[in-house]
C-alpha cells in the first residue's frame, strides 16, 4: 500500500544556536539541516511519496497536512512549543502523527495526543547501517557516566555515530556539587576521556567558569590540560535536563563556557 509520508522538522526558537540574524550573511535560511528526518526517509519503502517540511524555512501549510497520511516530527527540547502547535493542527485535521528524537525520550508522556513514538533509535540504525552498507556519521551529548555502560558504547559506534560531547563542568568537587553534577563527583575524568576514545567514539569537553562557589578560587575553575581537547568557546549556556533524569536543569545564571 503506498503511504504519504510528511516529513516535520519543527520550528528552533530564538537562541545562540538558531544563528538567526546571522544567516543571512552566508546566504542561508536555516543553520541545521534536518539530516535525521533525511536519514528516515531513506529507511522508508521506495514506493511511498515522501514529502520535508522544514519550518525553519517554509511554513506548514493546511494543504501540507491534508496530503499526508502520516506526519513523522523529530524533535529536541528547545522544539517543544513548536511540536505542540503541529500536533494540535493534526489533531484538529485528523492526520496521525509518529515521533521521534531527544524530546520524545524520556518526555513522551507530556504528548497525549501523538499516536506514536519511535524510541530506542540505535538499534534501527544498526539494522538500516547493516542493510544499506550507509557510511555516514554522527555526533551528540552524554554525561561522563556513558563511560560506564560498554554496551552502550558499543550500539553508539555499530550505529554510526562518531564523536560525543561529554559536559566535564569543572574539576572542582565544590562547584561540581554546586550544580548538582554529581556523576562526575566520584570518577577520574581523564580515565574516562580515555575509555570513550577505546571504544571508538572522540571526545569534545564542555566547560563553565564562573561557579559561585568556586568564585575565591578561580584558577581551580580552568579544566587540566589533559582534559582540554577542544578550543575554548565563548558563548552563555543554559543546560535543560531530560525529564525523568537525574540531571536537573540549571537554575542559576547563565554561565560562559571555556
Amino acid at each position: 500500500m503506498t503511504m504519504k509520508i510528511l516529513l516535520v522538522s519543527p520550528t528552533t526558537p530564538e537562541t545562540f544556536w538558531s544563528f538567526k540574524h546571522v544567516l543571512r550573511f552566508v546566504s542561508k535560511r536555516a543553520a541545521f539541516p534536518p539530516l535525521g528526518l533525511l536519514t528516515v526517509a531513506a529507511m522508508l519503502p521506495a514506493d511511498w511519496q515522501v514529502k520535508l517540511v522544514d519550518m525553519n524555512v517554509n511554513p506548514l501549510s493546511d494543504d501540507d497536512l491534508r496530503w499526508a497520511d502520516f506526519v513523522l516530527l523529530s524533535a529536541m527540547i528547545v522544539h517543544k512549543a513548536s511540536v505542540s502547535e503541529v500536533v494540535n493542527r493534526c489533531r484538529r485535521m485528523g492526520v496521525p502523527v509518529i515521533a521521534g528524537g531527544p524530546l520524545f525520550t524520556t518526555g513522551h508522556a507530556a504528548f497525549p495526543d501523538i499516536d506514536h513514538f519511535v524510541l530506542g533509535e540505535a538499534e534501527e540504525l544498526i539494522r538500516w547501517r547493516t542493510q544499506t552498507g550507509a557510511k555516514m556519521g554522527f555526533f551528540t551529548e552524554a554525561s561522563a557516566n556513558l563511560a560506564d555502560d560498554a554496551g552502550l558504547c558499543e550500539l553508539m559506534v555499530r550505529a554510526g555515530f562518531k564523536k560525543v560531547f561529554v559536559g566535564f563542568e569543572t574539576p572542582s568537587l565544590e562547584s561540581l556539587k554546586e550544580c548538582r553534577k554529581l556523576q562526575n563527583c566520584s570518577r577520574d575524568l581523564v580515565e574516562t576521556v580515555k575509555t570513550l576514545q577505546r571504544a571508538g567514539l572522540e571526545v569534545m569537553g564542555g566547560f563553565i567558569v564562573g561557579f559561585d562557589k568556586g568564585a575565591r578560587a578561580r584558577s581551580r575553575m580552568y579544566p587540566p590540560r589533559a582534559l582540554r581537547n577542544q578550543s575554548g568557546w565563548g558563548l552563555r549556556w543554559k543546560n535543560l535536563g531530560l525529564p525523568r533524569s537525574n540531571r536537573p536543569s540549571y537554575c542559576g545564571p547563565t554561565l560562559p563556557r571555556c
